[in-house]
């Protein structure tokens, strides 16, 4: 089910997810949470960002993890072989 027909309007501007999100808070979380409409709306978005994440958020995780774990293994292997 495509939604990219969607366009959420606040104060005349084109709104966004995160524009969705502020008015979805207003309706009971039990009721709003199983609704078809709800679950095609956030997978259509979850799909469009998905790359954006990826390589945004996680790739740069990953390589700053494993430099930090390099350099510190660098670095308290020199300072066994030293001490």
């Amino acid at each position: 089910m495509s939604i990219k027909w969607l366009q959420l309007r606040e104060d005349r501007q084109k709104g966004d997810f995160l524009s969705l999100a502020r008015i979805l808070t207003k309706f009971p979380k039990d009721s709003l949470y199983q609704t078809e409409f709800l679950n095609s709306l956030t997978n259509e978005y979850w799909m469009e960002f998905l790359k954006f994440i990826v390589w945004r958020a996680l790739v740069p995780w990953i390589l700053y993890s494993t430099q930090t774990l390099i350099y510190f293994a660098h670095t308290l292997e020199r300072e066994e072989d030293s001490g």
